[in-house]
């Protein structure tokens, strides 16, 4: 099963959090920006959207032990901001991406807060 049918099939059940482990000792497999943009292969479109992707699966499940909906954005912008500091290594697309998975989780955390 691929992360993205974790993340969509999250997304569709509500009541359903999937658990990722991340192994932190590959670009291919780590939610850890320094570790991932070290590496040349991180130059494509398809490797940036997948780390994005484990980095939102990532930050999602860190929120779960964040009590409060408005500690929990917080902690979405916190980790998002960090992120930010490789935008020259990051495509337009991936850029956008990220934009859009970054809202898409925040609206994700309101929805089950209510």
């Amino acid at each position: 099963m691929s992360i993205f049918s974790n993340w969509f099939k999250s997304k569709k059940n509500k009541n359903h959090t999937a658990t990722m482990t991340f192994d932190d000792s590959s670009w291919q497999t780590t939610a850890n920006p320094t570790i991932f943009f070290i590496d040349d292969n991180a130059n494509t479109v398809e490797n940036q959207k997948a780390f994005i992707s484990r980095f939102v699966q990532q930050v999602y499940q860190e929120t779960q032990n964040v009590q409060t909906i408005d500690n929990k954005v917080n902690l979405v912008v916190k980790r998002f901001t960090a992120l930010r500091q490789f935008n020259q290594q990051m495509s337009i697309d991936s850029r956008t991406f990220l934009a859009q998975e970054k809202r898409q989780l925040i609206h994700r955390l309101e929805e089950e807060n209510t």
